[in-house]
């Protein structure tokens, strides 16, 4: 997986999957959908995680379509 499908899970679900000094690219991603500067006290609101889910989630289904499509199995 590379380091984008990895922010790009992250912003979907939540859980972070990047090494912490690799953070930068996940903010950087954030601010790229959310076409703002996001802070790390922007993601206590749950509005904010709300937004970012929903901007993220077109690219995350298109991640597991291509995982799906790479063996022929579902998952």
């Amino acid at each position: 997986m590379t380091d984008r499908e990895k922010v790009v899970v992250t912003a979907y679900t939540g859980i972070f999957m990047l090494p912490e000094h690799k953070i930068h690219l996940y903010f950087e991603y954030l601010e790229e959908i959310m076409g703002r500067r996001i802070s790390i006290y922007d993601l206590q609101y749950k509005k904010v995680s709300d937004e970012i889910k929903e901007r993220s989630k077109q690219e995350f289904l298109e991640i597991c379509r291509r995982e799906e499509k790479s063996d022929g199995r579902k998952r």
